[in-house]
């Protein structure tokens, strides 16, 4: 079973090569059986047509089948991990062993806590994958004063992501958050936005000014398209939802070279030819949580609990 479950999860990326061949074989096997049927059944009133009527007659065959192989597959995947979460124990209780990590960067853990520092790319946990979840956690900001928490991921590449900033982070240590800021994480490169409470206060409150301390209590729920993450301050409760958007516009235009999902890096696209919008193919996709420190930024979580919903 184990075997059928790693090659599976190999074969969950929407863009996997094995499973567009395996999708243009199962096309052409289902257009010569077409042509087949046609010809046994109907050959004696169907027409000579010329060879470039029947390559182009193909070629729309091909792409049909191939569409509907796509979807099929997707289907079945779907129902592949719905039936395999049906009986397996899905929730987490503690940190995972180091053994049941993906990681860039230097990554400990230190009795039940887990240590995250100058990971640019994250850690995430391997063998469970979430759509709509719950996870719950103590958080404490040792260097950098930011903390990234990962959701939604299908690698080190291409996730979601918020971050939380200590706005008056000085000499090792930070008092306020001030930025709750949501990331996407596309092919290697990051789109950044702002973001405000669920339910803002009137003036002169500040909307993102929230007293900070080591071991402070973060839960963030995925359900669909909107990620809600909820602080518990020792001056109050705050809630950020960020609805997640189906496109995104990474810096691959601003001073970065597109990068392949292979990392070939191709020419920059010209602003004046037009927009590069992709859609977040992962957005509502099952996929791994974990967290990011990057450069000489240090997190340690504990207490790590996640529950599907």
């Amino acid at each position: 079973m184990d075997i059928i479950n790693k090659f599976v999860e190999k074969l969950i990326g929407k863009h996997n090569l094995l499973v567009l061949v395996i999708s243009i074989s199962l096309s052409i096997y289902f257009i010569i059986l077409l042509e087949s049927l046609i010809e046994f059944w109907f050959g004696k009133f169907v027409p000579q047509i010329p060879e470039s009527l029947h390559i182009i007659f193909s070629l729309i065959l091909l792409l049909f089948f191939l569409k509907i192989s796509l979807f099929l597959w997707e289907k079945f995947i779907s129902l592949y991990l719905s039936i395999t979460r049906f009986f397996k124990n899905n929730r987490i209780n503690s940190i995972p062993i180091i053994s049941e990590w993906i990681f860039q960067g230097s990554f400990k853990i230190i009795g039940d806590s887990l240590e995250v520092t100058a990971s640019n790319s994250g850690c995430l946990i391997k063998n469970h994958q979430y759509k709509n979840f719950i996870m719950s956690f103590n958080i404490e900001i040792k260097n950098g004063g930011h903390a990234g928490i990962i959701f939604r991921a299908q690698d080190l590449d291409n996730y979601l992501m918020i971050q939380l900033v200590l706005g008056d982070y000085i000499d090792g240590s930070g008092t306020i958050i001030t930025d709750i800021v949501p990331h996407i994480r596309f092919l290697g490169n990051w789109e950044t936005f702002n973001i405000t409470p669920a339910y803002p206060k009137p003036e002169p409150y500040h909307p993102t000014k929230i007293n900070y301390y080591p071991g402070i209590p973060i839960v963030l729920e995925v359900k669909d398209e909107i990620a809600t993450l909820t602080i518990k301050s020792d001056n109050d409760i705050e809630e950020f939802r960020w609805n997640i958007p189906t496109h995104t516009d990474p810096n691959i235009r601003q001073h970065l070279p597109y990068r392949t999902e292979k990392g070939d890096a191709l020419t920059k696209p010209d602003p004046l030819d037009g927009e590069f919008v992709p859609k977040i193919w992962f957005r509502d996709k099952y996929g791994r949580v974990g967290f990011r420190a990057h450069s000489w930024e240090k997190v340690i979580i504990s207490n790590l609990k996640i529950e599907e919903i």
